[in-house]
């Protein structure tokens, strides 16, 4: 079991899988990085948007009526929406509090971080935090002629109680994107290394039962891996010739030299039976070196020609005289046409064309 497990995890397939599975994890964490970010942003436009309206209508009233009409509109304000939320604070020239209005779920803020900030004619904003730093209070100041500062401010909690939300939510869904990722990628390799898979089961046949014959079926993928399946069947047609070309080539030496073969042991035993002399004896030697140089050259020629045939010799083309060629192997098998009681003769171009009706066992040249 553990050998199975370990094989599995060294699989091309299962890291295949594990690639695809990090890839698509870490693409959907940085899709849902990217989308925490820009909905993050867009709440803290839309609480600073509602800030500044805020600020814009007390400043408003503020020059209007003084502190009464700021008053009367925090108190609109509180009985139109129902709930109070802005935090609403003036602070006199002399630094001293004017007037505070503060919602009770907001209570364990601490004003007193709210300093007057010297920002003629612009607009400040500072955050206040509680003990725990659970909440966020966004302030926005706004300073007047006279010296006194309007301040007005708004929990960020219903914007992080939305974040809260999305996170919540996409935990929620990270295992399921966890294992679909996986399933997703075990299918994708599967399916992408199909024709890997079937090229070792072809090579595994190949190896058990030693038939060259077998070839990968040609697909309509028209990809790297049906490349490498032609490639593959290529070499296969290649090394099926080259076994061909080598039976081939034994089966001629073992045809070839077995008449020169007979005829120097022949020549050897009759000198080892025979009562001759030295001069004799040395004449019988130089036949049979003879007979064995022959035997090397026709070797090497075979063999020459059997990689001729299988394409692995290079072979460089030029005009060659084929006639002395010809009378050389008339010559050298003129022992065997003999025994079969077969007439060989060479002609010359000339003569061959003086004389076109040759009987069967006549080659003309």
């Amino acid at each position: 079991m553990s050998l199975n497990l370990d094989r599995i995890r060294k699989s091309l397939g299962f890291k295949f899988a594990l690639w695809y599975s990090a890839i698509f994890i870490l693409s959907s964490l940085s899709l849902f990085v990217l989308l925490y970010f820009f909905l993050s942003l867009s709440l803290r436009n839309k609480e600073n948007e509602l800030i500044q309206y805020e600020l814009k209508e007390c400043v408003t009233q503020y020059e209007k009526g003084g502190l009464d009409a700021l008053i009367e509109e925090v108190e609109l304000e509180k009985h139109a929406s129902g709930k109070n939320p802005f935090l609403v604070r003036l602070e006199g020239p002399q630094h001293n509090t004017l007037f505070v209005n503060l919602p009770d779920q907001w209570i364990n803020f601490d004003l007193n971080q709210l300093k007057k900030k010297a920002a003629a004619k612009k607009k400040q904003w500072e955050q206040l935090t509680t003990q725990g730093h659970d909440d966020i209070l966004e302030v926005v100041s706004h300073s007047f002629a006279d010296g006194s500062l309007l301040q007005v401010g708004k929990s960020l909690s219903d914007s992080n109680e939305v974040l809260a939300h999305f996170r919540v939510i996409f935990a929620s869904i990270l295992i399921p994107m966890i294992i679909i990722g996986f399933i997703g990628g075990m299918f994708l390799a599967v399916h992408t290394l199909r024709p890997i898979r079937r090229l070792i089961e072809i090579t595994r046949s190949i190896i058990e039962t030693n038939k060259m014959g077998v070839r990968i079926p040609a697909t309509r993928r028209r990809d790297e891996l049906e490349e490498l399946g032609i490639l593959f069947n290529t070499m296969l047609e290649k090394i099926e010739i080259l076994i061909s070309g080598m039976k081939m080539a034994l089966d001629n030496v073992a045809h070839d030299l077995r008449t020169p073969m007979t005829r120097l042991r022949g020549t050897a035993e009759m000198a080892l039976h025979g009562e001759q002399n030295v001069d004799a004896l040395r004449e019988t030697l130089l036949d049979c070196l003879e007979e064995s140089e022959r035997v090397l050259v026709m070797l090497n020629t075979i063999m020459d020609i059997s990689e001729a045939e299988t394409g692995t010799m290079k072979l460089n083309w030029e005009k060659f005289d084929i006639v002395p060629l010809v009378n050389e192997m008339a010559e050298l098998y003129a022992y065997v046409a003999e025994e079969k009681k077969i007439s060989i003769r060479t002609l010359t171009l000339s003569r061959a064309s003086e004389n076109p009706h040759l009987g069967p066992k006549e080659f003309p040249i």
